[in-house]
């Protein structure tokens, strides 16, 4: 399964699901993305700007800092997911697991069910950080 397939997938199975795409923190790009027609290209153009301030802000890494005891974990960074809900939307941004610079981000209507978006995202990373790891990701 490929990248496009992956977040294909990962559309379908999330309830009321409005955006997913992937960034790479280091380049601050959006690898791919598939969104409802619905969906406005101005949400999707500040997803991966929005994902490097999420994870890599200097304020971020003071509260991983003052929260987390020094546990850093083998990749530096404790913070693995992040979640902002507002009146329209449930966003979830987490953290690859393997591949530490790159974030998953999942946006779906406020109305749906705040845990099955979760869950589904969460096992959505995993089939997400399968695809990256295909030689041909795209």
């Amino acid at each position: 399964m490929n990248l496009d397939q992956a977040l294909g997938a990962v559309q379908k199975s999330v309830p009321d699901c409005l955006a997913v795409g992937v960034v790479d923190l280091t380049t601050g790009m959006l690898l791919a993305v598939k969104a409802a027609d619905s969906h406005p290209q101005e949400g999707l153009d500040l997803m991966a700007a929005a994902a490097e301030s999420l994870f890599e802000s200097p304020h971020v890494e003071a509260l991983e800092r003052a929260y987390t005891r020094g546990d850093k974990g083998d990749d530096g960074h404790p913070f693995r997911e992040v979640l902002l809900t507002s009146r329209e939307a449930v966003l979830v941004f987490q953290r690859c697991e393997a591949r530490d610079h790159t974030v998953l981000a999942v946006v779906a209507r406020a109305t749906s069910n705040f845990g099955l978006v979760l869950a589904r995202a969460r096992l959505a990373r995993e089939r997400v950080e399968l695809a990256l790891r295909a030689p041909n990701p795209r």
